[in-house]
């Protein structure tokens, strides 16, 4: 038997050729990559020709080279002229875990949140390497029974941890991905709790301590009469209620109608502003959910020859604008890069099988600066 064909009969006895509905490229990928990362393949083993690979899978030239530019791109082999195609050496333990990032459909460029995410997320695949990959998708109870990618993805086992929003995942994801022992970091709070397994874990910024740490400020500055823009009308009411509870423990009364619903965005928060004041004229503060609806809310007060923030003053949160912003926004940084960096960190630990806690706070921090 040549060398050739005891590869071909490794490569049969260690790989299942299911049905997915993955791309054919992407399913022999995945196919010759198992038994590399397995060990099968070692160093400096020699994998079929284009020729044979296409034979023996029975698929186009054009499938194979896709499949193996792929394992090139990510360090697994590498061509040697008039050789052949052969595994890199130290390709089983250089190569790069894949992650899978599922997340808000909203566009990172218009909503910052995503964004910072990823900035953090990203900067350590060079120092962790590991090849992130984005999903976007809608929270998972609202998602249409058109929006199957995610339980695709992980029917096809083809990550090896997933970093997701919470809420962005259903209960039967979740128990799937514990089925396939595939590790998962959850990022934000969650309204609706889901069960988990011993390999997910939650980071969380402690935004209820983000929002005590403001109060006190404004506190501190004489404002008691405080409104509240929040989250859209879809997804407001647990919001509304934790919003309330916190004002509650810190002693200060806060009207249900004190909230007013709001679209993420500058835009939509000058009408939310203006509604909330037509409702109580009397506010000396105006707290918003994020800093993009602090600028809406800025404009429209600006435009009615408010005073900021002697009439009225405006905070916001997430500290999206940083410190290259014109606005002057008093925020709540939320860390949201660091969260990002933590969830990379836990999950490679996750996948290293070391211990990780189950859930991971990030310390808020308050910003001052002009407008309260």
């Amino acid at each position: 038997m040549n060398q050739s064909t005891m590869n071909t009969n490794k490569i049969k006895a260690v790989t299942s050729q299911r049905l997915r509905r993955d791309p054919i490229h992407r399913q022999l990928y995945q196919i010759l990559r198992e038994p590399i990362m397995s060990g099968v393949y070692g160093s400096g083993t020699k994998l079929p020709t284009e020729a044979e690979l296409t034979k023996i899978y029975n698929v186009s030239r054009v499938t194979v080279r896709r499949a193996l530019q792929e394992l090139a791109s990510e360090g697994l082999i590498e061509g040697r002229k008039s050789q052949g195609t052969f595994v890199r050496n130290g390709a089983n333990i250089r190569a790069k875990h894949r992650y899978l990032f599922v997340h808000d459909n909203a566009s990172p460029v218009t909503y910052p949140y995503i964004q910072l995410l990823l900035q953090g997320i990203q900067s350590k695949a060079q120092n962790l390497e590991f090849r992130l990959e984005m999903l976007a998708t809608s929270a998972g109870e609202k998602r249409s029974t058109t929006e199957s990618k995610v339980s695709d993805f992980i029917e096809s086992g083809d990550f090896d941890g997933i970093i997701a929003l919470s809420g962005y995942l259903t209960q039967q994801e979740v128990r799937l991905l514990e089925k396939h022992n595939i590790p998962l970091v959850f990022i934000g709070h969650a309204y609706n709790a889901i069960t988990t397994g011993a390999k997910t874990i939650t980071v969380e910024c402690d935004s209820r301590r983000g929002l005590f740490l403001i109060l006190e400020h404004l506190f501190k500055t004489g404002r008691k009469n405080i409104g509240y823009i929040g989250k859209p009308v879809s997804e407001f009411e647990p919001h509304r209620e934790l919003i309330c509870q916190i004002f509650r423990e810190a002693g200060l009364q806060f009207p249900l109608e004190c909230y007013e619903p709001c679209d993420y965005g500058i835009n939509p928060a000058t009408p939310a502003c203006r509604r909330l004041l037509q409702k109580h004229p009397h506010l000396d503060t105006i707290l918003c959910l994020d800093d993009l609806q602090a600028v809406g809310a800025l404009q429209y007060l600006r435009s009615i020859g408010k005073n900021i923030p002697q009439e009225i003053a405006i905070a916001g949160g997430g500290n999206f604008l940083e410190e290259h912003s014109n606005f002057d926004i008093t925020t709540v940084d939320h860390r949201v890069r660091e969260q990002g960096v933590m969830a990379a960190i836990c999950l490679e630990d996750l996948i290293a099988g070391k211990n990780v806690e189950k859930h991971i706070w990030v310390e808020p921090l308050l910003i001052k600066r002009k407008t309260a």
